[in-house]
């Protein structure tokens, strides 16, 4: 049976059958065989040495697994192997797959980078000197008892609260999958390594763009509570129109590789497992965005965003006055372009 599922495999990805390959991967040809590339060295010593199963074979049914949310023992019993086997063969794949993120996931760091992210948020919607839109969604999970306070979220469902920040194009330049669903997006972003990078940018000003429930501060910029004039409100106008992106990106996220969307149920893993599935499924959009990859046959159009993080239920964790320095910033941006 292993035979006959590889040489469906190969036959599929030889003849380009994408929309079968894009039903069962979400992805196209080449990114499947880049992949199958990119973890050849990383696996063969893992899993050609320890188990009877095909190298292509392993790959395929973990990106099967991450791209159509179904169960263990089904892509198991699809692919010819058996539920255990294939949950060590995720382990592998997923830690494989890791091992490359920080090519795929990445901030700005040169100045070609950075000023070419400035152009192209600009083209958005006229907002000057953005290199990246800030924002967290969810990730559902299923916990132990004694952890399900820690993890329930306020939509009261168990979840990692997961950070992200994009570019114009829908690439997340940042990732960070660490922490329970009932810490604050404010919190989280605390606790990541945002502050210190962009508090050694902030001097050239380089801004991220955050909804409500971020503090102001010279380098992350929010709306205007109560726009009292219409240069605020031109202000307001262009950042939620700049801002709206990492919300339509988390959106096709999830679309784009189901295992993340709460519409096929939890994640049945502990959070370490979750936050590593979640960094590789980003690296595999990030991947998808770089190669011009087409949507699946079932994507009938982009995705416009979640309704994860409400902005008026933010309102509780609102810092309760804005930093002076980001204030300052905001104010004289308003005066010289809004």
């Amino acid at each position: 049976m292993d035979g006959d599922i590889i040489a469906t495999v190969n036959t599929a990805i030889a003849k380009d059958e994408w929309k079968k390959i894009h039903t069962l991967y979400r992805l196209d040809r080449d990114t499947i065989t880049t992949i199958v590339d990119l973890l050849h060295d990383d696996l063969v010593s893992l899993i050609s040495i320890h188990t009877a199963i095909p190298l292509l074979l392993t790959e395929v049914c973990v990106l099967h697994f991450l791209a159509t949310d179904t169960y263990q023992h089904t892509v198991a019993q699809l692919h010819g192997m058996s539920q255990p086997c294939f949950s060590c063969v995720l382990n592998q794949v997923l830690d494989a797959l890791l091992k490359h993120a920080s090519a795929y996931i990445s901030l700005p760091w040169t100045a070609q980078e950075v000023n070419y992210t400035k152009i192209s948020f600009h083209v958005l919607a006229g907002m000057p000197n953005v290199i990246g839109a800030l924002d967290c969604t969810h990730v559902e999970l299923v916990v132990w008892h004694d952890m399900e306070v820690v993890y329930c979220n306020r939509k009261q469902y168990h979840s990692i609260n997961v950070q992200m920040v994009c570019n114009e194009s829908k690439m997340i330049t940042h990732c960070c999958a660490r922490y329970p669903g009932s810490t604050h997006d404010s919190m989280v972003l605390l606790n990541s390594m945002l502050p210190r990078y962009m508090e050694r940018n902030a001097a050239q000003c380089n801004w991220l763009l955050g909804d409500a429930g971020y503090p102001l501060k010279p380098w992350l910029l929010t709306a205007v509570r109560h726009p009292l004039n219409r240069h605020k409100e031109d202000y307001n106008r262009a950042q939620t129109r700049t801002r709206v992106v990492i919300e339509q990106t988390s959106g096709l996220l999830k679309a784009q590789i189901c295992c993340l969307s709460r519409s096929g149920g939890a994640l049945i893993y502990g959070p370490e497992k979750v936050g590593k599935i979640v960094l590789a499924c980003v690296m595999l959009h990030n991947m998808c965005i770089l190669r011009n990859v087409p949507l699946p046959p079932d994507m009938d159009q982009k995705p416009q965003g979640e309704d994860d993080d409400d902005d008026e239920q933010d309102d509780a964790h609102r810092p309760c006055r804005d930093a002076r320095e980001g204030r300052t910033v905001r104010q004289t941006l308003i005066a010289q372009y809004f």
